[in-house]
């Protein structure tokens, strides 16, 4: 496992999270933000400035993340400066960015609901 790796496992990252936040770190912090407040170091050059996704992302559902990510965050009738991703990334790619994206909706410190334990099959 590599040093990325290691850290989204510490957070508590799912392996698709993690998948997502490489991809979020790859196409989205330049603008967004390491932790997605908005303050990427490009931020500050764009008018609308990105939004800071502690409050916007929790207002909306997932499917409307994937529109945004797919489409541009024209799309949603929002500023043309956000680039469609839908023919460059891969669907799996996409679901990767919508599962880390709600990682940032989450309020700080909390866990990811953990799935509930399967009981064990019987013979």
């Amino acid at each position: 496992m590599d040093v990325f790796g290691r850290q989204a496992q510490e957070e508590g990252l799912s392996r698709i999270e993690t998948d997502g936040k490489r991809l979020f770190v790859h196409y989205c912090v330049t603008c967004h933000g390491e932790t997605g407040e908005g303050d990427g170091q490009n931020a500050s050059t764009l008018a609308p400035a990105p939004p800071d996704f502690r409050a916007s992302l929790p207002v909306h559902q997932p499917a409307y993340w994937k529109q945004i990510i797919e489409a541009g965050s024209v799309a949603v009738g929002r500023s043309p400066l956000c680039p469609p991703w839908g023919r460059t990334l891969p669907s799996d790619d996409i679901t990767a960015l919508v599962a880390y994206l709600g990682v940032l909706s989450r309020p700080a410190g909390q866990k990811p609901v953990e799935p509930a334990a399967k009981a064990p099959a019987s013979p």
